[in-house]
């Protein structure tokens, strides 16, 4: 058969390659249908012919070692699904027996009447207690002398001011402090340089302190010229290092002067060496208990010099504005107590 060969250039010409080649198929498959209509040996040769592809097919699929017979596979996983129930059965049935010999060999020995008898007994026993409870109440109260010197004992104890003497925080409960000798070694580390200049006298009474420039809190001496010291400090002394908080690191401040001992918030806000630019607001009532303060924005902190105010004080009531502002925000006006607090 005599073959030609086609030249395609465009997509119009490949779709009308393949719409000729539907063609010609569709037209040998109606000629192949009719002359098996019409001849019937014709027709015996394609069925016979057929059913032998179908054979060669099956036995090709049927001969390669890698096919999965579907049924044969079915077949055998029900074959060891039954096997493994029947096990199962079998070794429940066991168990199941052992468990009740189990429970006759556990329970055979006792001898039930002697079992009532005894819980008859026992509980017996429990009403009659409980009607002797119920004879006796009310109680009588307990003595509230030693609750009552209990609770003084308690109160003494943590009514008292205890102060460190390296970084003077104060508490109240004497187990948060240990309490060292005077001639404790660490307690070179709060020594003041000779060349940094204090502007007080930071004298604590204890001699072998005072000559060795060693800055404490005068009130956390005790009686006995002992010295308090808070867990933290005396943890970081005992390490060998100086505490961060202790007065010796640059935290000292000094007595307060008779003379600035009562001033009033405002009157400290004039003579403070830096001014504090910032917005605090109340958060919430004033009367309510849940209400706090916050701070919005930023803080910023300015030198000032307060020496002018020599020349400037007294000072009228209308400058303070330019010092002091409170703004009120609400939908009612604020009286005089909600201002004072």
């Amino acid at each position: 058969m005599s073959t030609s060969v086609r030249i395609i250039h465009t997509q119009a010409d490949a779709q009308a390659e393949l719409e000729r080649q539907r063609a010609v198929k569709r037209a040998s498959y109606a000629r192949r249908k009719e002359r098996m209509m019409n001849d019937a040996e014709y027709r015996e040769q394609e069925l016979q012919r057929w059913k032998i592809q179908r054979d060669q097919k099956r036995k090709t699929i049927e001969d390669d070692p890698l096919h999965i017979n579907a049924r044969n596979d079915a077949d055998r996983m029900t074959k060891v699904r039954r096997m493994a129930r029947e096990t199962q059965n079998t070794l429940d049935a066991q168990e199941r027996e052992n468990m009740i010999e189990k429970v006759h060999q556990r329970y055979s020995s006792y001898n039930f009447s002697d079992l009532m008898s005894f819980r008859i007994s026992e509980l017996d026993a429990q009403f009659a207690d409980l009607q002797v409870k119920e004879q006796q109440w009310p109680l009588p109260a307990p003595d509230i002398t030693p609750m009552y010197k209990k609770y003084l004992t308690h109160t003494y104890k943590l009514g008292q001011n205890i102060i460190c003497a390296c970084c003077g925080c104060i508490s109240h409960d004497i187990m948060e402090f240990e309490v060292v000798p005077q001639s404790y070694g660490p307690l070179r580390h709060l020594r003041i340089p000779e060349d940094i200049n204090i502007p007080f006298d930071f004298s604590c009474g204890i001699d072998l302190l005072d000559q060795n420039h060693i800055l404490i809190d005068k009130l956390g001496i005790t009686q006995d010229k002992c010295i308090y010291l808070c867990r933290v400090c005396h943890n970081q002394l005992s390490k060998d290092h100086q505490p961060s908080e202790a007065l010796a690191n640059f935290h000292w401040v000094g007595p307060i002067p008779e003379e600035l001992r009562d001033l009033t918030w405002i009157e400290e806000l004039l003579i403070a060496q830096v001014h504090v630019c910032g917005s605090i607001v109340r958060l919430g009532q004033c009367n309510n208990a849940s209400s706090f303060f916050g701070i919005k924005g930023h803080v910023i902190f300015l030198p000032q010099d307060s020496t002018h105010l020599i020349d400037l004080l007294l000072m009228s009531l209308a400058c303070l504005s330019d010092m002091v502002k409170v703004v009120w925000t609400g939908k009612s006006k604020p009286n005089r107590s909600r201002l004072r607090s």
